[in-house]
This record gives C-alpha cells, structure tokens and sequence, in this order.
C-alpha cells in the first residue's frame, strides 16, 4: 500500500490507530509542504512508546513500507515513510501541557559529568520523571554533594552520583550512573500497587528479541492461538503457565538475561510503585520501591500474590495480530503478563 500525499496518510492512521480500551493520542498535526522537503506528521501523547509500537503495527499489517531511525533531539525513534507525491516524517511528541518535561531531573553531579550531554534523554511518563527527581535530589542532598554507597534490596552499589532513564525500547526504565559517567545499576519500573496496574512483562512478537520470540514455550502458544478466530477474542481472553524459568526471567529482566555482565536489555531489579530514598551511615544510601523489588536472582519472588509472569492474548486493535506459519489471528494482542492481569480479563488457560 502506498499514499499520493501526507494527508491521505494521516486520514488513514486517524482512521485505523484504534484500541478496544484506551486512547492512544491527544492531538495530531501536518506540517505544510516545503518544497522537496520531508514533511513532519506529529502525533501527541502521554504513552509515546504504547503508540510507536501501534503505528508500527499498523503499517506491517498493511505493508506499508517504512524507515525507522534514532535522532540526537528525539528519545523515541522517527518513522519515515515516501508517498507519492511527498515525503512523511511520523514523530511521536510527549501530549500538551506536559510542562514538567522542561523540568530537570538531574543534580549537579550528573550535568557535571563530561558525558551528560551524550547520557541526557528524557523519562516517558511523568510518574517516572517525579521518581527521577526524588532519587537524584535526595542522592545529592542526602549525600552532601558526593558520589554514594547506594543499598537496594540488601545489595550495595558504589560510586552512585544519580539516575537517569532507559534507552528507548530497552528493559531498563532507570540506569544509576557512576562518577564516571558509566551506566552500573539497571532498573525496569511499574506505577501501581498490584499485578493488575500494570499491562505486561513483555511481548511474544519478534520486537521481544530471538530469545523471547523463538523459545519453544512461546511458538506453541503462538501456534494454538493463531488457528483461533477473532470472534473468539470478543469476551474471552486466554492465558498459559509457563513451565521454563529461565523464560520468565527473560520477560521479566529482559531478553539478554544470562549472557554476562548486566546492562539495558539484562537488568538488575524489576520494581513497582514509589521511590524512597534514606540514610543509612556514612556516605550510604538505602533506594527503596513501596510496592516491589525483585532482583534478577530472586524470580521466585514473583511466584505469588498473581505476578507469575504467564504467557496471554486479549483482544487488541484490528491490525494487530499472532501469526504461526500459515496460520494468522487479527485483532488481538498477545505478551507475557502478570497472571492477576490476564486472569483478570476474564480469561481461559489454552
């Protein structure tokens, strides 16, 4: 499929970027032709990743050929597309009145650092901007303006002057920078207070990386629910235990798990809800989260209280879909969740 211009393509996304149970954006515009120039489609947000991922979706399932790259001034990759008649840049924008996003979450230590220039990007979500400014704040106040033993969980990391957020796409939603300027600390974050306030560990599509995708438990689920209907999807869900811990563990703490030393995609903690930071001697700190830390050792931990992480599909938007050689399900949206949210969609083991 292919367009003749910019318009034709945005009527199409406004037209097919749907869900069955949120919106995904707040506003959308077109800059004017300019020329040969590459056009800007702008869409804004509060879930910038959540829509990337949609729109990419969306295009594969209507093979719609497209380019995505990395730019220094954006934190979420651009997408570019060839019409006809013109050129399309897609950006995805934090949503309007999202002021905080001016805002610093750094201390003094890490604008400091001879790197920041290159570590500096910017948190999604605000809950994970207030976490940031808490955390670095308290480690510069708290830690009288010097590199910190930092404690989580009984386990100690040195040389701590701050945080700053994940690459986009990665496992990790916060990385602790040494006095170095070195990545050494990787945390994925959840907001909420149960396995149901948040939607999943990870997904099942190729986008989850080989490990994930290619595991045997997650191609037989794939293939028992791509030789299902789409109707079957309108009030039921359906989920499966799964049965390998080291697939949990790559759901859990990202898909370079077990490959060595750890880093954005092979994580240290999972953790959820609210950041506290305290004292605790000497140059120490102690970061703890009120509702769960989990560290990569202790994946039994999540064997409890519906946060066994359980392979599932629910209904999704129309173009998503699971696919297994020549068998294929629309409109469906399939991951690795916690088993008190899939259960909770009134769903079915498969």
């Amino acid at each position: 499929m292919k367009f003749d211009t910019g318009e034709d393509l945005l009527k199409f996304l406004q037209n097919n970027i749907r869900t069955s149970y949120k919106e995904r954006y707040a506003g959308v515009d077109i800059s004017p032709q300019r020329g040969s120039a590459r056009r800007e489609l702008k869409f804004r947000t509060s879930n910038r990743g959540d829509l990337h991922d949609s729109i990419l979706e969306l295009l594969r399932f209507n093979g719609i050929r497209n380019y995505t790259h990395k730019l220094s001034s954006h934190t979420v990759e651009v997408i570019d597309i060839d019409n006809n008649l013109d050129k399309v840049r897609i950006l995805i924008k934090p949503k309007a009145g999202r002021e905080w996003r001016q805002q610093n979450y750094w201390n003094e230590n890490l604008e400091n650092l001879p790197n920041w220039r290159q570590l500096k990007s910017n948190p999604d979500t605000r809950i994970e901007f207030e976490i940031l400014k808490t955390v670095n704040s308290k480690i510069h106040e708290l830690g009288k303006c010097k590199p910190v033993k930092l404690y989580i969980d009984n386990r100690s990391y040195s040389d701590i002057i701050g945080f700053i957020p994940g690459p986009f796409g990665a496992k990790a939603d916060f990385m602790g920078i040494d006095s170095n300027g070195t990545p050494v600390l990787f945390i994925s974050h959840k907001d909420g207070v149960n396995p149901k306030d948040f939607q999943q560990y990870s997904g099942i599509s190729s986008r989850a990386g080989g490990p994930i995708y290619d595991h045997p438990e997650v191609q037989n689920f794939r293939r028992d629910i791509a030789q299902k209907e789409t109707s079957d999807f309108y009030s039921t869900a359906y989920h499966r235990q799964i049965q390998d811990e080291e697939l949990k563990k790559k759901s859990v703490f990202g898909k370079d798990f077990g490959t060595g030393q750890t880093g954005p995609n092979n994580i240290d903690f999972f953790c959820q809800g609210r950041a506290r930071v305290t004292p605790r001697g000497n140059q120490a700190l102690v970061l703890n989260f009120e509702t769960k830390m989990v560290h990569r050792t202790q994946i039994q931990n999540l064997n409890s209280n519906k946060y066994t992480p359980t392979l599932g599909v629910r209904r999704g938007e129309a173009y998503r879909s699971i696919e297994y050689r020549n068998d294929k399900v629309s409109g469906v949206r399939g991951g690795v969740f916690s088993e008190g949210y899939i259960e909770g969609r009134n769903s079915e083991p498969i």
